[in-house]
């Protein structure tokens, strides 16, 4: 079996324990070589080894906190809270998504607009060109998108901070 493959088993399996907001779990072998992985050490193990568990992101942290609320069958008003907690966590975390395909975008239209269009230089009469005032004017409009967009990242990523 590959080492992703086991590693991701681990993490269902721990997810479905219920124990991933542990800061730290104790994977315990007993006398007779089971292995148990559980927030507490299990007393008469051969072998315990911790493990840290703080590398999880916050979506799996929120995902194993509402598993672990209706493992624990919590009241419905508890349970609610939760729900709501999470769709507001969905709904940032979509914007931000958007915010940054917004970004992405004005970004690479700055970039490919830099190049003068058509009608956008004067001649002048010693047979060169310059740049027309139009050119300024839409590499301006540009700027101010990728400077917008950015400024909707911030404060997507601000009222994620918000929720925490």
């Amino acid at each position: 079996m590959f080492k992703p493959l086991r590693v991701y088993l681990f993490l269902v399996l721990l997810g479905q324990s219920g124990v991933l907001l542990a800061d730290v779990i104790y994977k315990s072998v007993g006398k007779d070589g089971v292995v148990t992985y559980s927030d507490t050490p299990i007393p008469g193990s051969v072998k315990t080894e911790t493990i840290e568990v703080n590398t999880l992101s916050p979506e799996e942290r929120r995902a194993a906190l509402m598993m672990r609320a209706s493992q624990k069958n919590l009241d419905q008003e508890t349970l609610e809270r939760m729900r709501v907690k999470e769709e507001e966590w969905r709904k940032i975390d979509q914007e931000i998504l958007s915010a940054q395909a917004e970004l992405k975008n004005a970004e690479e239209a700055l970039e490919n607009g830099r190049a003068p269009l058509p009608g956008e230089t004067k001649g002048t009469a010693g047979g060169f060109s310059r740049l027309s005032e139009s050119y300024f004017q839409r590499l301006d409009s540009l700027e101010q998108a990728v400077k917008d967009a950015k400024a909707r990242l911030d404060e997507a990523y601000q009222a994620r901070e918000q929720l925490r």
